[in-house]
């Protein structure tokens, strides 16, 4: 069960980066669950030090996005503060996101 949350946050951090700015709704349907589990992934992600932010665009939607020119490491930038040695290990095993 946790192998499935870490790739599903990758999935999350590999959207976040490829759009910049994505809603919980879409977040949700790329990821095939509910968005009370996108918020929780979200909010792991960021008890991880990765720099998530959001921001309400011009249409009055709130978005995720990675914060621009922050440390990431799924951005190939040295994060402040690593993933457990478990994580790490589950993440490189499945090549981390898909």
């Amino acid at each position: 069960m946790r192998l499935a949350a870490v790739r599903r946050q990758w999935q999350v951090l590999a959207f976040l980066r490829a759009y910049g700015g994505v809603t919980l709704d879409r977040l949700a349907r790329e990821t095939d669950v509910t968005t009370r589990t996108i918020r929780r992934d979200l909010e792991a992600l960021e008890s991880l030090y990765f720099p998530i932010t959001t921001a309400v665009y011009d249409d009055g939607v709130k978005r995720w996005r990675l914060m621009s020119g922050a440390a990431c490491p799924a951005c190939g930038h040295a994060p402040r503060e690593t993933a457990t040695r478990r994580e790490q290990n589950a993440i490189h095993a499945h090549g981390g996101p898909q």
